[in-house]
């Protein structure tokens, strides 16, 4: 689309002016609302970072970003210091929106040419935003001070390691369900890298959906083509749970979950054929009635 879509106070539908230049997908990432008011967008394929100000006005912001194509894909996340990062996809350089709205780039240059960073990142205790690496080759830290770092150790066994958002846990620990690595990856309470026992079979795509936090204090990640859910305890031991979702080529489950006031966590089916329900017990359940339709049900999370 060419035009930023509005709903207004009053639930009508606005297509706000200018018209934003270029083709393709020019913004996919989420966009974060600052301090301000303002919501800042980065760029995938356009070439500035897009601001929607506190009266509702749309601006593109200078400077023009280098490259063409993809730029930014994964969520931005407002720091404690009032500065909005992006991590780069194919960009060299970790994006930020300062507090008082100038966009830069910062310093440290990232190795790699395409698809470095996928999944959201997530603020820790600390101060500090972890990103887990797709292709690239190690997590990416900005810390409380907003000086960006690569940690070890090197993760370099597989390509789109892992896609989906991580999720912060109460012990301060942070976890990221494997796409197409074998392990689930921590970042511990001190901004320590691990990869967690045991390794999960199968190939790419494993878990795509984002995780949640159940008031029990448990984490699930709903599987896109791996066979069960993914929990990850309050003592941060990980299981896959019984019982196993009935196989698809493509992913079961895509879009990310919702908790209910009831306790409940409920996931909208892609290409699998039912809701998929983990109770306030922790025990999975597949929704009747069965949904119409061979695949690419519901994508966009609830």
């Amino acid at each position: 689309a060419d035009r930023v879509l509005c709903i207004n106070a009053k639930g009508n539908v606005e297509l706000l002016e200018p018209e934003i230049p270029g083709g393709g997908a020019k913004y996919m990432a989420g966009g974060v609302l600052a301090p301000s008011g303002c919501v800042y967008f980065a760029p995938l394929h356009a070439r500035q970072v897009l601001c929607i100000n506190a009266e509702g006005t749309v601006e593109l912001l200078e400077p023009e970003l280098p490259g063409d194509d993809g730029k930014y894909w994964a969520a931005g996340v407002l720091a404690p210091n009032g500065c909005i990062y992006f991590a780069p996809y194919s960009a060299h350089r970790v994006l930020c929106i300062s507090a008082e709205g100038n966009v830069e780039l910062l310093e440290l240059e990232l190795p790699g040419d395409d698809r470095k960073y996928w999944a959201g990142g997530v603020l820790a205790p600390n101060g500090c935003i972890y990103f887990a690496p797709y292709d690239a080759d190690r997590v990416l830290c900005i810390s409380a001070e907003g000086n960006v770092e690569l940690l070890e150790p090197n993760l370099s066994d597989n390509d789109q390691k892992y896609w989906a958002s991580g999720v912060l846990a109460p012990s301060g620990r942070i976890y990221f369900a494997p796409d197409n690595a074998d392990q689930v990856l921590c970042i511990s309470a001190e901004g320590s890298v691990e990869l967690l026992e045991p390794k999960i079979s199968g190939g790419g795509a494993k878990y795509w959906a984002g995780g949640l936090l159940a008031p029990n204090g448990c984490i699930y990640f709903a599987p896109c083509e791996a066979g069960q859910v993914l929990c990850i305890n309050a003592e941060g031991t990980v299981e896959l749970l019984e019982p196993k979702i009935p196989c698809r080529e493509d992913g079961k489950y895509v879009a990310g979950g919702v908790l209910a006031p009831n306790g409940c966590i409920y996931f909208a089916p892609c290409d699998a054929d039912q809701v998929l329900c983990i109770n306030a017990e922790g025990n999975v359940e597949l929704l009747e009635p069965e949904l119409p339709g061979d695949y690419q049900k519901y994508w966009a999370s609830g």
